[in-house]
């Protein structure tokens, strides 16, 4: 493929004996990164120096360590590095297979290789299978492709994000990279369901496409089930003598890398991916729950996660409570949504907003049906699908 003239640029300004090592380094990026990378690293060759220049590099270098060349974007290799990691693992594991009392042993070899390769099974996912089951898995190299594109995709839009091609002036929401690849994704399924049949008891033949438009998996069937799902929580409110409240919580400022109106880098930031941030919020929810639990509150309702322009998560919930609940809550999910760093809050709302729901006004499913929108296809929202807005 031939070389971007950013890259090409940037190239024959560095040391001869630096070529051949950044080159590599951009090689290694999904295509559609490699020119907005070298500019950067471009722009610190002129404003700081070779020096600089080669730490950038040299720093990207330390990021991209995650295995097995996750980030190469062709989707080819990936098949590759998955049946070799298939096959190594295999013979690694070979002299122990036929003996049942070395499973464990084979299980923790399996692990280990996982690690090395930046995939990390948790105790408790672990625990969930037999050691047989796990051994089964790492032979199979539709599970390492699985796992690589993961890897892949989740390192890949780690550094468009951290690099500046995630933000409000570039690719809203998501880099042009991780579109594009989901874009490939779903074709790919989508052929592979065309392509299979099934055939019931009465010889009736359908293809799985065709199966898979009458479930869930069809999003106009997923919207409208969730749509219904909420009014009927609502209905059940109404009729309890329930007061609804529309909460928003907002991760702090470490977790984002742009602001939302100038697209300009956020110095706050800590390097936190979306990943970091939803799981920022897990937590604080999980203090919340128990806090309501102490004080008796029995809250109940839905949950939207919604990306703003960066990519960092922030929620939407939906909940019905008993009208001498509303205050109380309020006040304890403010006290956690500032928990953290709550010397850079200025007004409140931009961590937690609480809206009353107004029966009068209108349907409480209202208010959060055009987040189940966004989430699954974005019906009926053709603009202004910002999560800012």
């Amino acid at each position: 493929m031939k070389k971007l003239a950013t890259v090409e640029k940037l190239l024959q300004k560095v040391d001869f004996s630096d070529r051949a090592r950044i080159d590599k380094t951009l090689q290694n990026l999904p295509y559609c990164f490699q020119g907005h990378i070298a500019g950067i690293g471009l722009g610190k060759f002129d404003k700081e120096g070779a020096k600089a220049c080669n730490a950038y590099f040299y720093d990207l270098d330390d990021k991209l360590k995650v295995g097995l060349d996750c980030l190469l974007s062709d989707d080819d290799l990936l098949v590759k590095l998955a049946k070799k990691a298939a096959e190594e693992i295999t013979l690694y594991i070979a002299p122990f297979d036929d003996d049942n009392d070395d499973d464990g042993f084979c299980l923790s070899v399996g692990v280990q290789y996982c690690k090395q390769r930046g995939i990390i099974l948790s105790p408790k996912a672990l625990s969930r299978k037999p050691a047989i089951a796990w051994i089964a898995r790492f032979k199979c190299d539709l599970w390492w492709l699985r796992q690589l594109r993961r890897l892949h995709g989740r390192a890949s839009e780690s550094l468009g994000i951290g690099s500046g091609l995630v933000n409000s002036k570039k690719g809203v929401y998501a880099s042009n990279e991780c579109v594009a690849r989901r874009k490939e994704q779903v074709e790919r399924n989508n052929q592979t369901l065309a392509d299979l049949l099934a055939v019931n008891d009465a010889g009736n033949e359908y293809t799985l496409s065709e199966l898979s438009a009458l479930s869930v998996s069809n999003p106009a069937i997923r919207r409208a089930e969730l749509m219904v799902r909420m009014s009927g929580f609502e209905k059940l409110a109404i009729e309890a003598g329930h007061v609804g409240e529309f909460l928003t919580f907002t991760t702090p400022s470490r977790f984002h890398s742009h602001h939302g109106k100038t697209g300009f880098k956020n110095k706050k930031w800590d390097g936190s991916n979306p990943r970091a941030g939803q799981a920022y919020l897990c937590a604080m929810w999980a203090k919340i729950r128990a806090a309501l639990d102490r004080s008796g509150i029995r809250a109940y309702g839905f949950r939207v996660a919604e990306p703003h322009h960066d990519g960092t998560p922030h929620w939407h919930m939906m909940l019905f409570m008993e009208s001498g609940h509303r205050v109380e809550l309020r006040k304890i999910c403010k006290a956690y949504a500032l928990e953290d760093t709550p010397e850079e809050v200025l007004d409140a709302s931009v961590r937690f907003k609480a809206v009353a729901i107004n029966w009068a006004k209108g349907s409480a499913t209202g208010y959060i049906a055009k987040y189940i929108s966004k989430n699954i296809d974005g019906t009926g929202h053709d603009e202004a699908l910002d999560g800012d807005k």
